[in-house]
């Protein structure tokens, strides 16, 4: 418990700090106008009558995750309420795009006693959930004081994971106030139970359980009509350091294909700018979705679909999915996404943040590794030639990512039953 009442002291010391850094925020255009006050827990929402489950979801990944859970969760119980918090403003676009019933969007307020106390003071949530690894010790204190505790789809990275070793008595503590943690995969499970076991229980994955991703059916029209029998390849959630090799795979396949189109889905799309000078320095045909009212020109050789919340629309135009932030090492992002949609799968060596979802495919040859730029043209190259090849690795992929659809009612059990 030292730990504990050592970081409620240093954080509360650091409150003044905390303002400072909000404030070049502001001035850097990364907090939401008019709404960066809620991470000081000032509120100008008025708090819904009945049961509020109180969902913290960092960002767009945490996010992604639960919006199929709340949405299912709200069919299954229409009554209950939703107060879900985020620390970005792209994860609070998201939120808004999905639509989802009952439910109030807020920015979380800072870790620091006073301003947490606030918070729940005012929202009084029902039953607290944290989603993967969010571990804030004020809010988690205060949240046990108030609520049931639930750490959902639970994770802890080899990093992490390293660095709680190090206060491992600290982590107990923490661990001790949930009153299920709930690990995303099974390595996650023998993780947390290296520190403490009686609470620990293993679901499944909530991202193999998630439905396909949901589209804009009229963008999809408009772009498929424009591309019409072309072949495409989407590169999602591309990195720095990602785009430069794609680019140049994109004028190797090309030779080959002439109808070739590229689809750049940036995971950062205030990286836009960022991509157009590379593509101008190779000189290619280049739109935007933000640019060209969602056609796409016969003439267009690479299209950046710099848009929040749409890589379900940007999925269903390709049969092969390229998945970033793998080609470097980020750890890459959510390969089931598109194997739900029944696309081929590619991904770069570095997957450490998926790893057990990696294994799962790769047992059933779902999925392709590629070490680097030749490799990635070597085998979408390979894919385009060999049909049945390619109708191999996409039938594969969407087996293996529908596996564990039962997931999601047993989470949605569990929720239900710590509502009090």
């Amino acid at each position: 418990m030292l730990y504990l009442h050592l970081y409620r002291l240093v954080s509360f010391l650091l409150y003044p700090i905390w303002l400072l850094v909000l404030k070049k925020r502001i001035k850097k255009g990364k907090e939401e106008e008019g709404r960066y006050l809620e991470k000081l827990a000032v509120i100008s929402v008025k708090r819904p009558k009945g049961n509020l489950i109180w969902f913290h979801a960092a960002s767009v990944g945490e996010i992604n995750i639960i919006i199929p859970l709340i949405k299912l969760y709200h069919e299954k119980f229409p009554e209950d309420n939703f107060l879900i918090t985020t620390t970005t403003v792209t994860s609070a676009e998201v939120f808004k795009k999905a639509k989802i019933h009952n439910a109030i969007h807020q920015y979380l307020p800072i870790d620091v006693p006073c301003v947490v106390e606030k918070f729940f003071k005012y929202w009084k949530p029902n039953l607290s959930v944290f989603t993967e690894s969010e571990i804030w010790p004020n809010l988690l204190i205060e949240a046990k004081k108030n609520s049931h505790v639930l750490l959902i789809n639970g994770r802890l990275s080899d990093q992490s994971f390293s660095k709680w070793k190090n206060v491992k008595s600290l982590m107990v503590s923490l661990l001790k106030m949930y009153d299920q943690v709930l690990p995303g995969t099974s390595i996650d499970l023998k993780r947390f139970s290296f520190f403490y076991q009686d609470n620990i229980h293993y679901l499944g994955n909530l991202k193999n359980a998630a439905p396909p991703m949901s589209y804009n059916s009229s963008l999809f029209k408009k772009l498929k009509e424009s591309i019409m029998d072309r072949k495409v390849v989407v590169y999602a959630s591309t990195h720095r350091g990602e785009e430069e090799i794609i680019i140049s795979v994109h004028e190797q396949l090309k030779q080959h294909y002439k109808d070739l189109l590229t689809i750049i889905v940036p995971r950062h799309i205030d990286r836009t700018a960022e991509i157009l000078r590379m593509t101008a320095r190779h000189k290619l045909n280049v739109s935007l979705y933000t640019d060209n009212n969602h056609v796409i020109d016969n003439k267009d050789e690479i299209y950046i679909g710099n848009a929040i919340g749409e890589l379900g629309t940007f999925y269903r135009l390709a049969d092969i999915a390229f998945v970033g932030g793998s080609l470097v090492e980020r750890g890459g992002h959510n390969l089931l996404e598109p194997g739900k949609l029944g696309l081929a799968v590619i991904v770069g060596p570095h997957t450490f943040n998926f790893t057990e979802i990696v294994q799962s495919f790769l047992r059933k040859e779902a999925v392709i590794i590629v070490a680097n730029q030749k490799e990635l043209y070597e085998k979408i190259k390979n894919l385009f030639n060999d049909s049945e090849y390619l109708k191999k690795v996409q039938k594969n992929a969407l087996k293996v990512s529908k596996s564990q659809d039962e997931v999601m009612n047993l989470y949605i059990e569990t929720i239900n039953k710590y509502l009090i």
